[in-house]
């Protein structure tokens, strides 16, 4: 009866653990069915998808941006950044300053930012970070020049 009990405590925690989300920040608004992070913005005007950012890129570099996009996969030690995939092409948001930090269960929803298109540098050593933080294949996301988007707000629905 005790083995039974305590692999069942075991379960219970494993599980709870396994299901928290760290939330580092809070939000600076929410209602019924979103919270943003950030700063707040209208999400009254029409945003671009991510999708046609990537096409042509350049057109968009450092401009203030409304953006729509999918998270694919949110760092999970902080939620200090996500990744979003389209097809082939992997593009890292990151959050202005290091400002903010979003809920690391924020994968696979359909997010709003405010911000701009970067162009950078990615390193070897920088790249091999981020896959580790993130669980991908070395592949994945590889050292050279890279598009970035850095936001400085995010909404995400609940």
């Amino acid at each position: 009866m005790k083995i039974v009990i305590a692999l069942l405590a075991l379960f219970v925690s494993y599980n709870t653990l396994a299901s928290d989300s760290i939330r580092l920040s809070e939000p600076v608004y929410t209602d019924d069915n979103t919270e943003i992070f950030g700063g707040i913005f209208s999400l009254d005007e029409k945003a671009i998808d991510l999708a046609d950012i990537v096409k042509s890129p350049k057109q968009y570099l450092n401009k203030p941006l409304l953006v729509a996009t999918s998270i694919t996969k949110v760092c999970q030690k902080k939620g200090c950044f996500f990744i979003s995939q389209i097809d082939n092409q992997v593009v890292r948001v990151s959050f202005k300053d290091y400002g903010f930090f979003i809920p690391t269960d924020s994968s696979n929803k359909d997010v709003t930012l405010k911000g701009k298109l970067i162009q950078t540098k990615l390193s070897e050593e920088r790249a091999k970070h981020y896959r580790e933080d993130l669980g991908l294949a070395k592949d994945s996301l590889v050292a050279g020049s890279t598009y970035e988007f850095v936001a400085s707000a995010v909404a995400i629905p609940k």
